[in-house]
């Protein structure tokens, strides 16, 4: 009868943020002099710290007349948004006052993982070593992490009318994405296993995509201010 001896652990994480902010303000006719501030600011942050461990330890024994596998796999999706929107808006009147608008869109994301697939003796002392026994032994950690961040700030002015003065429109944005998983396979003891193919494995597929963007936009009418 063949058996086939599988032991896992496995942990799949999504995690998806939408931050949005918006700020405006309307000068009708003689809007006065003076400065006009309009801001707005949008921020997400994401700290993740997973631990994934599968063991065989202390004197336990695993007999398979086909494969014995050992796998630990940590899955991670981040998906974070951020967007902010600053309008400042005049018209229809005499105004010598000066707007300022100013957008910002920032995302930040920390993935710090463990993922661990061991085979060895306990940490206490005199702990007695595993054995393995099966053809095909596979000892596996897999940690794939995937961000996407898109931030985005836009700042935007329009002064109609016969005013003077002057207008500014600022747009910034910011992403800042850092994995530092640790991702490892080990067999402490090479007389633990009895097989005739082993394959001890550690992989990290981790991929940051990141987009930043900023958008200023400034339309005035009339008279030039100087």
């Amino acid at each position: 009868l063949p058996i086939s001896v599988v032991i896992t652990a496995e942990s799949t994480a999504d995690v998806h943020a939408l931050t949005i902010a918006g700020g405006g303000t309307y000068a009708g006719s003689d809007g006065g002099e003076g400065f006009d501030f309009v801001g707005a600011g949008a921020i997400s942050i994401n700290d993740v710290a997973n631990v994934v461990e599968v063991m065989v330890r202390n004197g336990a024994q695993v007999t398979a007349t086909v494969t014995a596998e050992i796998r630990a796999r940590d899955e991670l999706d981040v998906r974070a948004d951020a967007g902010s929107a600053a309008i400042f808006l005049s018209t229809d009147g005499e105004s010598g006052g000066v707007p300022i608008t100013v957008g910002v869109g920032a995302a930040t994301n920390d993935v710090a993982e463990q993922v661990k697939a061991t085979v060895a003796p306990g940490s206490a002392e005199g702990a007695v070593a595993p054995v393995l026994t099966a053809p095909i032994t596979v000892v596996e950690a897999v940690g794939d992490t995937t961000i996407h961040a898109l931030s985005i700030g836009i700042g935007g002015a329009m002064q109609l009318g016969t005013g003077g003065g002057a207008s500014f429109a600022n747009a910034g944005s910011g992403s800042g994405n850092t994995v530092g998983n640790t991702v490892h396979a080990k067999v402490q003891e090479a007389d633990t296993i009895a097989a005739t193919s082993l394959s001890i494995r550690a992989t990290d597929a981790s991929e940051i995509v990141a987009d930043a963007g900023g958008v200023a936009l400034l339309f005035t009418r009339g008279p030039p201010a100087f």
